[in-house]
């Protein structure tokens, strides 16, 4: 490559005017060739130092790869044998259970007795339930006797419920003087 040549290629390169295949050319003219480029030695440096930035980081890419593969490798290997270990234990556990309600179940059809009326009258059986029910009852309400004053300090603080109507109401007439007064400085 001739300097006239090189010296266009090089002040395309500087303004960024080169394509990709132009900017490899000067890159292996200054990095490969050593003869008559002596008045290019910024430039040649400048190319080697490119080179060797590109050797490194190929080396280091190549470091960083085969950590991740191996820390991948090893992640995987282990969440593997953790499933397959859960996985084995729910299905001992699943297998387990299904054999013993299996077992219930045979030992009912075979010796159960099916559950029958306590009361052969349904009128008997609608007034027990329903003196049960009253019972029950009784027993909520006893608990509830102590909650009666709570209604009774209700009943004084109803008056109070109008001060904060009359308390919100004002705070808006504030913010409207106050809208009002910004509105008079803008003119």
């Amino acid at each position: 490559m001739d300097k006239q040549t090189l010296n266009d290629l090089l002040e395309r390169f500087y303004k960024g005017e080169t394509d990709i295949r132009e900017e490899k050319m000067l890159h292996y003219h200054l990095t490969f060739s050593g003869k008559d480029i002596q008045d290019y030695e910024t430039d040649r440096l400048l190319a080697r130092l490119t080179e060797s930035l590109k050797e490194k980081q190929n080396t280091v890419s190549d470091i960083e790869g085969s950590i991740a593969a191996y820390i991948d490798k090893r992640m995987t290997n282990t969440f593997i044998k953790r499933f397959r270990k859960s996985i084995n234990r729910y299905a001992v556990a699943a297998a387990i259970a299904i054999l013993i309600g299996m077992t219930g179940f045979l030992f009912y059809l075979r010796y159960g007795e099916s559950p029958s009326d306590t009361y052969s009258d349904p009128q008997l059986a609608y007034l027990e339930t329903e003196k049960t029910l009253l019972f029950v009852s009784e027993k909520l309400n006893t608990g509830l006797e102590p909650l009666s004053n709570i209604n009774k300090i209700n009943s004084g603080t109803r008056p109070l419920k109008s001060f904060e109507t009359i308390e919100r109401n004002l705070e808006m007439v504030g913010f409207f003087s106050f809208i009002n007064q910004s509105s008079s400085l803008k003119k």
